[in-house]
């Protein structure tokens, strides 16, 4: 009499989740996990394979940047923008899988703003925004907005 053992079989699958849906044994998987399927071996006896499926997902980064338009142009992962916009560049992970990173960039405007002040001689000196002035011009001078 011979007694032939169940036969078993282990598969490990590392995929991206890009991959997926994955086929195994005439069966489908959506997810990460352990699958047993039970067989039958070419001499008739049951034979049990087991997938130990692991899904990488995708990587994802966001990088949020508000500048000033004097800082133009900005460079971001090897790439150069001039303008306000949402940018998306797709990378791959060490893993093998995909990387996507995405940049908001929010580029703030110069305002420029004139004054026009008429005073008497007797008014003089003259103060706007600390500074003092005591003779008639044209004055022009830069702030940093909030």
């Amino acid at each position: 009499l011979v007694v032939n053992e169940t036969l078993t079989s282990t598969t490990d699958v590392v995929i991206c989740a890009s991959q997926l849906p994955y086929s195994w044994n005439s069966e489908i998987y959506t997810t990460a996990g352990t699958y047993t399927v039970p067989l039958v071996s070419a001499a008739g006896c049951d034979s049990i394979a087991t997938l130990n499926l692991v899904v990488n997902e995708t990587l994802t980064s966001t990088t949020d940047v508000v500048i000033c338009a004097s800082q133009l142009p900005y460079s971001w992962n090897g790439e150069t923008y001039t303008t306000t916009g949402t940018y998306e560049r797709t990378f791959v992970s060490a893993a093998g899988c995909d990387s996507i990173a995405t940049l908001n960039l929010v580029v703030n405007e110069t305002l420029n703003s004139t004054t026009d002040v008429v005073i008497c001689a007797s008014e003089l000196p003259y103060s706007w925004n600390g500074e003092t002035f005591t003779t008639t011009g044209t004055y022009e001078r830069t702030f940093v907005s909030a």
